[in-house]
């Protein structure tokens, strides 16, 4: 089954950020070219860091090796309410250092925060 939705998306207002501070894991997702394909038990784990920025790991499993990458989540515009944050990546061990910056949009949270779909406006 898939879905074309016209325009921007709308996002999720309100989040309490502090609740949404667990372990996630993948459902499904479109390839990138940070994550390993055909990855196994990918996870992503929030954490809130005492400035309100957010520490990422992002972790998933290819032929039984583990593969991770940590980042800093933040708010893309902290005078509204709405759920649009920038993750932003420091890619090693490439040199030079690649900065990957990119959106998370929470397009959809149910009410005991229990899962989440996540996109952007590019996907």
């Amino acid at each position: 089954m898939a879905y074309h939705i016209e325009g921007v998306p709308e996002v999720v207002n309100g989040v309490d950020l502090k609740r949404y501070m667990v372990r996630w894991y993948e459902i499904a997702s479109f390839p990138s070219f940070f994550q390993p394909a055909n990855g196994v038990n990918t996870r992503a784990t929030y954490t809130l860091n005492s400035d309100g920025t957010v520490h990422v790991l992002n972790e998933t499993w290819n032929d039984g090796k583990r593969n991770s990458i940590e980042g800093t989540a933040y708010e893309a515009d902290p005078n509204r309410d709405e759920a649009k944050l920038k993750v932003k990546f420091i890619v090693p061990p490439f040199f030079p250092i690649i900065l990957v910056l990119g959106n998370y949009w929470i397009l959809y949270l149910d009410p005991y925060y229990h899962y989440a779909l996540i996109g952007e406006p590019t996907m």
